[in-house]
């Protein structure tokens, strides 16, 4: 199952297209999410409920009239209220402590590679 802490002011944590007017958004899970790919399209409701619009964001960009009626409750992805609330769920890794013994980009290259 993933678990997907969602800033719901900010928009962060790799998801996030649009707002509705019910206080809802419409988006994607990841980085590389783009809008007119087959990635799945999701729904976060205001109640914080995740269901899925379309497997295929694509799809769904060349026919998006009427989307609330086709939308699928999806339990795959657990969505929190704050990263405090996400902490009593899932343990969060300091990426300066996991990378803490890896090399620098200058310990790798030569003197004259500008960074």
């Amino acid at each position: 199952m993933n678990k997907l802490y969602v800033d719901m002011t900010g928009i962060n944590g790799g998801f996030g297209i649009a707002a509705d007017s019910d206080g809802g958004y419409i988006g994607g899970i990841g980085l590389d999410f783009e809008l007119w790919s087959r990635n799945p399209i999701y729904y976060i409701s205001k109640e914080l409920k995740c269901y899925l619009i379309n497997k295929s964001s694509k799809r769904f960009m060349k026919s998006p009239k009427d989307w609330k009626s086709s939308l699928t409750p999806y339990d795959k992805i657990t969505i929190y209220k704050s990263k405090a609330e996400a902490e009593k769920y899932v343990d969060f890794l300091d990426i300066n402590d996991e990378l803490g013994d890896l090399p620098s980009a200058k310990d790798l290259f030569p003197e004259n590679v500008i960074f």
